[in-house]
């Protein structure tokens, strides 16, 4: 997806839902903001996991309400990535980026880490 021609990409985005029309019609931003998109999704390209043990910290997956079971289960998977404790939250919409969904998806973490730090880490509820 990183040698799409920008009309690809666009619709390429657009077709994921991360991010506003507002955003991929304003081609001063795109102009801006193309290059850190194209590096992200380089990155993401050439990713390859390499097991390791599991981590020391809770670790919080957030998904869409909508996502299929196929995501679910990829989200789930999070899990033995910790030895603290996990959370998996739904949300709805979080999928689309606009300004109500960063709230919520924000909103989500912050609820985490409240939670987190109220317990302790001896006592997490997570």
């Amino acid at each position: 997806m990183a040698e799409l021609s920008r009309p690809a990409l666009l619709d390429r985005l657009r077709s994921v839902g991360v991010a506003d029309e507002a955003v991929l019609t304003n081609d001063e931003l795109m102009d801006l903001l193309e290059p850190m998109i194209r590096a992200d999704i380089a990155l993401a390209d050439s990713y390859r996991y390499r097991p390791s043990p599991p981590l020391n910290v809770p670790i919080a997956a957030i998904g869409d309400v909508d996502d299929d079971e196929r995501r679910y289960v990829a989200l789930s998977g999070w899990r033995r990535h910790t030895v603290d404790g996990f959370a998996l939250r739904l949300l709805p919409g979080s999928h689309g980026y606009g300004v109500e969904s960063w709230l919520r998806v924000g909103q989500a973490v912050m609820t985490e880490l409240a939670q987190h730090a109220a317990c302790g880490k001896e006592g997490s509820a997570w």
